[in-house]
């Protein structure tokens, strides 16, 4: 489970509400699911490490039965449509910083445009703007010497929605 989403997670059990999550482990080995207070962290996992949709909705029924989870919030296409169906007040999330997950949703998985609202993870340009003085300061503090060149790069999956694309389209205005 990534660092962002576990900080969320536990604040929101922090705050009195009952959390349950549905993953798989990182290193792929056997775990003892995580019960405390109220978070709980369901590992649900298939022979070969990836998410087991049968078994997480066996568990989702069991802690659901008698009562209905507010919410459920999926990351990205874990969820498939036609559970997603059985599950009410679905949210779906799906990172990355261009309009391409929104496109995946309508166009492939048809949902109804009126229930898609892409909110991209972009850099407010109000508060990061260009300042020369700063990366002269960089430079200094980190000895990279002025004729160098610095390499800009993006961690992630090779597709659409890390934006890629939109990098190499920038290419011209590096400075």
């Amino acid at each position: 489970m990534e660092r962002h989403a576990w900080t969320l997670y536990t604040a929101l059990a922090d705050r009195g509400h009952e959390i349950h999550v549905f993953t798989v482990p990182s290193d792929r080995r056997s775990h003892t699911d995580i019960h405390d207070g109220n978070l709980h962290v369901h590992f649900a996992a298939n022979d070969h490490g990836s998410v087991n949709c049968s078994l997480v909705f066996e568990i989702f029924h069991k802690e659901n039965n008698g009562r209905s989870f507010d919410y459920v919030h999926t990351e990205s296409v874990s969820l498939p449509h036609w559970r997603a169906k059985m599950a009410p007040n679905v949210a779906v999330t799906w990172h990355g910083i261009c309009n391409s997950a929104g496109e995946v949703l309508t166009n492939i998985y048809q949902l109804p445009r009126k229930n898609v609202h892409v909110i991209l993870n972009g850099v407010d340009e109000t508060k990061f703007l260009y300042d020369q003085d700063a990366g002269a300061r960089f430079r200094k503090q980190h000895g990279v010497p002025n004729n160098a060149s610095v390499v800009l790069g993006v961690a992630g999956q090779l597709v659409r929605d890390k934006g890629h694309p939109l990098l190499y389209e920038l290419r011209p205005s590096y400075r």
